[in-house]
């Protein structure tokens, strides 16, 4: 009778085989070193931690509870995402707000506007992207490596302005009268030194310093009229 006793409690204890062997599986995913995203990790931990809080030792009359317990834990298991790798995007990140953030340098307005615009998309790119969506992180990083070749030193143009405000004192001289012809040379040195564009490279200095060289030219050119009206009052 002892031994009947005995075997119709075994027979009455509830199975937690199959949840064992789940939680067991969790728990793997979980120390796998895959990085997953925030809201299926997040559901598989919890789920997990409910599993292992249920009561040990229940009743064949509660396997419902260990059943319930399974099929949540499982299906959070099998519902998580891997995440996209955002690594590469944050390197790049980093090195595009040295550049934005130098203060030292000074890059043409052009250039800067560009890396500032797609350096803002990717800081608002979605950061629980899946592994299966990683071709929208590699698009904005391909823009971002693109914008960071891109940037480019702003030319010298101390010498440029310089040049301008002695050509315009020259002009603007009231006590001095200059032949014709150099004047006009020098009126159309200033007009196309005034036109250089403000946003050129160091890639473009050349430019700069070209128009500074014929600016400077014409200015040292000027001839000035001679003073004759000492002789005509004689």
């Amino acid at each position: 009778a002892a031994l009947e006793e005995a075997i119709s409690k075994i027979a009455l204890k509830a199975d937690y085989t199959e949840l064992n062997n789940e939680i067991e599986l969790a728990e793997g995913v979980l120390a796998d070193g895959n990085v997953y995203t925030n809201s299926t990790k997040t559901a598989l931990e919890e789920a997990l931690a409910e599993a292992k809080a249920v009561e040990k030792d229940l009743p064949q009359t509660e396997q419902t509870q260990i059943e319930a317990a399974l099929t949540k834990l499982r299906d959070a298991r099998t519902a998580i995402k891997e995440k996209a790798d955002y690594s590469e995007l944050e390197n790049a990140l980093l090195k595009a707000e040295s550049i934005l953030n130098d203060t030292e340098k000074v890059y043409t307005d052009g250039s800067k506007n560009e890396l500032q615009s797609i350096y803002d998309k990717a800081t608002a790119l979605d950061k629980n992207l899946l592994a299966s969506e990683q071709s929208k992180i590699e698009e904005v990083l391909s823009e971002l490596n693109g914008a960071i070749d891109g940037i480019k030193e702003k030319a010298d143009y101390s010498a440029l302005d310089e040049a301008i405000e002695k050509a315009k004192e020259a002009l603007n001289r009231t006590d001095i009268k200059y032949t014709a012809n150099t004047e006009q040379v020098l009126r159309d040195a200033l007009t196309r030194a005034e036109n250089v564009t403000d946003d050129l490279s160091t890639d473009d200095q050349y430019i700069i310093d070209d128009v500074v060289d014929l600016l400077e030219i014409a200015t040292d050119g000027l001839i000035e009229v001679a003073d004759t009206s000492a002789y005509e009052d004689a």
